[in-house]
């Protein structure tokens, strides 16, 4: 087997004054600069500083780069597979540090959970749940995110939360997801999601306290808009036609 290739001495050379840079000075360096340097982990034998002038040119901004999606950024000449999915990693990593700054309600209400959706949402482009955990005085006691990875339609797991029930044992459970058009109006399939949550739920004795959904700053509540009640009364229906009742 041949001896593994080494980037030209000049590269290798460049590349340790830019980490040097980081290291001592990291306020210093330019968008593309940072840019460049993370392309170092993902392509460590070529000269990426083309390739990050590149990719800025093409979307815009650091964020636009890293909340590209794959197929935009495998069109970019000198991006393969593996770099796109390391720099969609690192969008992926900073949302989720965005998402941990914002203050988890500590008792649930409607006015306060609305206010946290509303952040929490504001910048996902991709249709996603958050559930939280009540006990029996609506303390939330825990908070779980539920990925559907869908622009177009909820994709909610139930194995996921049929986990999470068993493990924390609630007393209740809000549910919430966004939608990245913009209008926080139900669909058809958002009605069907509820339905299929509330019976899960029901079924596991825990109440199904709310469904909100978030659009562009704005909200809608299956609770407060009257039509949870009418959800509620169609599962208890028919778990008491399946129990004979």
């Amino acid at each position: 087997m041949g001896e593994e290739k080494k980037p030209p001495q000049l590269h290798r050379d460049h590349r340790q004054r830019m980490k040097n840079r980081l290291a001592e000075n990291a306020d210093s360096l330019s968008r593309h600069e940072l840019l460049e340097i993370l392309l170092y982990y993902a392509i460590p034998r070529k000269n990426v500083n083309p390739l990050a002038h590149l990719l800025l040119e093409r979307f815009g901004t650091l964020e636009n780069v890293l909340h590209a999606q794959e197929e935009e950024l495998l069109s970019v000449e000198g991006v393969g597979r593996s770099t796109a999915d390391f720099l969609i990693a690192v969008g992926k990593v900073a949302d989720r540090i965005d998402e941990e700054k914002i203050k988890t309600p500590s008792v649930y209400s409607y006015h306060s959970v609305r206010q946290f959706l509303v952040q929490f949402f504001k910048n996902a482009r991709q249709e996603f749940f958050v559930v939280f955990f009540l006990d029996a005085k609506r303390n939330v006691i825990a908070r779980r995110r539920f990925t559907s990875n869908s622009t177009e339609r909820v994709l909610f797991d139930m194995k996921d939360l049929t986990a999470s029930v068993s493990a924390l044992k609630p007393a209740g459970v809000v549910v919430a997801h966004n939608h990245p058009s913009g209008n926080p109006t139900p669909s058809e399939a958002d009605v069907v999601t509820t339905r299929r949550i509330c019976a899960l739920l029901h079924f596991s004795g825990v109440r199904l306290v709310d469904h909100v959904i978030v659009g562009n700053g704005e909200t809608y509540s299956f609770f407060y808009e009257g039509d949870l009640e009418g959800i509620e009364r169609s599962v208890r229906t028919a778990f008491d036609e399946r129990e004979g009742l």
